[in-house]
């Protein structure tokens, strides 16, 4: 799956990282398994209960999100490609005027499913 999130900074803004993550800690109350997947996943990204009270986080208002299927028909780089001797980064960017994307309902079952074959 792909994610694109856009966001406005502002400090007037009514949403910050903490307000995001409770919101999602709420989505995910009634799946013990994914919450704690997710809350594994932010301390691992450097989030901790401090940095809500901080006063360093970002505001911002929330301008639209989409969450994209990554499937055959999605942009890429071909499989098999290979860049040439001496290039040890390439950048591209994607185009998503044009490919549908997936509803709320269809987003949460890919994510259950996902999690679900991770489980031990």
């Amino acid at each position: 799956m792909f994610v694109s999130v856009q966001l406005e900074e502002s400090i007037g803004g009514n949403e910050s990282l903490a307000t995001e993550v409770d919101a999602i800690v709420e989505l995910l109350r009634g799946d013990a398994a994914s919450l704690d997947w997710f809350m594994t996943k932010m301390v691992n990204m450097g989030w901790s209960e401090e940095a809500r009270n901080s006063g360093e986080l970002l505001h911002f208002f929330l301008r639209g999100a989409e969450v994209y299927a990554v499937d055959e028909d999605f942009p890429r780089l071909p499989d098999n490609f290979l860049p040439p001797p001496g290039i040890v980064s390439v950048k591209y960017t994607v185009d998503l005027a044009n490919l549908p994307s997936l509803g709320v309902d269809e987003a949460s079952a890919f994510i259950t499913a996902a999690n679900q074959r991770h489980e031990p």
